[in-house]
């Protein structure tokens, strides 16, 4: 892949190269046009890229550390394969599930996060799925924290998770004994109140480490403690309006919102936003108006979703369609070969029917292990529902459903080999 669209390192389609280029020539983590401070994208991608930069690296450099984090990718889907006692054979499923993902690999020629975050979400449940102890808890933190900086998304996981674990904290005070909990297929806990506490605090220990001071930072430079970015309110409206609907949710399946009609829709915005006063169209960008815009866009989107609640749930329907399309659309307006998109179509069909019957074949009593990787895939899904979606937003679940798909593949269950 890299041989073949190895150009396209070049292109910047959301700026984090020239973001990073600003990082490593010590400017800041600034806009690339008004060399203002900014929160616009999150910090860990142009970081990474910023130190490629820093020691002399190219985008051929980028394309390698990307390549590497692929490779590690499927490595940790070896190990986490193994940890939830998968046989071999299910092993080597994974393993070509990830190692050919169509999505992956044309990421891997990108300057986008995708490959990042799936690398990051594959170490994310390897320490998920280890044994608990203190550092396993730190470390989980600091894996979580590090995700989080690259995809907020990620968020919905550690909140689901918290969520979890505080009813099986109330369901274990509950119970008479430890040893009675344990039968019911209780998680493995501390034998104390405090133990709980404790477990809690050194995940949020190693989860602050990383994250408080990208909120440091912004509370600094933007005057507030943002601990995600001002990206939000964009994806949310990007998702609800009167155009995208007329567009996309009121038409047939397939339906794409073209070039012209969303470049229209963003010039109307921008128009209405210079109206307001002060303005905060993009002329006017500042850190301030950078807050603003983005508390402007989710104050107009949740309005359109309480006007209309029918839209808003067909349009919910429609963003998980294009999330878990197994074709994918030709939404950046370029048309796509028929053979390839029969393969990546077969490919992804087969990958879908595999995860279906993954659930469906897994006891019901034994999906505690599994929890992560369910936990991620419904995190996702679930901001996805709300948040613009099409099949790129699913490449860092690539791990967590290739795993769920060699579950469904596999005939048996074999002995422990962690």
């Amino acid at each position: 892949m890299l041989w073949k669209f190895g150009g396209t390192l070049a292109e910047d389609r959301d700026q984090y190269l020239a973001i990073a280029r600003h990082v490593a020539a010590a400017d800041g983590f600034v806009d690339p046009h008004t060399k203002q401070a900014t929160a616009y994208r999150p910090p860990l991608y142009p970081l990474l890229l910023a130190g490629v930069l820093r020691c002399g690296g190219s985008t051929l450099a980028i394309g390698i550390v990307q390549l590497c984090l692929g490779v590690v990718t499927v490595a940790l889907t070896v190990a986490c394969a193994r940890r939830l006692e998968l046989n071999r054979s299910a092993c080597l499923v994974a393993v070509l599930f990830v190692a050919c993902d169509p999505l992956l690999l044309y990421q891997t020629a990108l300057v986008m996060t995708e490959t990042t975050a799936a690398f990051l979400a594959a170490l994310l449940l390897w320490v998920s799925l280890g044994r608990k102890s203190t550092a396993n808890g730190f470390w989980l933190g600091i894996v979580l924290g590090l995700a989080c900086l690259c995809r907020p998304t990620f968020w919905t996981f550690g909140g689901l998770s918290a969520l979890i674990w505080a009813y099986d904290s109330l369901r274990m005070f509950r119970a008479e004994t430890l040893t009675r909990s344990a039968r019911e297929g209780m998680i493995e806990l501390p034998r104390s109140r405090f133990g709980l506490v404790s477990q809690a605090g050194i995940v949020l220990a190693g989860l602050s480490l990383v994250v408080v001071p990208w909120t440091l930072r912004n509370l600094a430079a933007l005057g507030r403690p943002i601990i995600t970015t001002t990206h939000g309110g964009y994806t949310l409206l990007l998702a609800h309006n009167p155009a995208y609907a007329k567009a996309v949710v009121e038409q047939p399946w397939g339906t794409v919102w073209n070039g012209q009609s969303h470049a229209d829709w963003l010039a109307s915005i921008e128009a209405t936003m210079a109206q307001e006063n002060p303005p905060i169209d993009s002329a006017h960008l500042s850190p301030a108006v950078e807050l603003m815009r983005d508390e402007w866009m989710s104050r107009k989107a949740w309005k359109y979703i309480r006007d209309e609640p029918v839209i808003a749930f067909k349009t919910a329907l429609t963003l998980l369609g294009r999330m878990w399309s197994a074709v994918p659309l030709a939404t950046d307006g370029t048309a796509r070969s028929p053979t390839l998109r029969l393969l990546v179509g077969v490919f992804y069909t087969g990958l879908l029917v595999a995860i279906v019957l993954g659930v469906l074949r897994r006891p019901r009593g034994d999906w505690t292990a599994w929890r992560p990787v369910l936990v991620l895939i419904v995190g996702f899904t679930a901001v996805h529902s709300l948040y613009w979606a099409d099949m790129r937003m699913r490449t860092p679940l690539v791990p967590a459903i290739a795993l769920l798909a060699a579950r469904g593949l596999s005939r048996r269950r074999a002995p422990s080999i962690v």
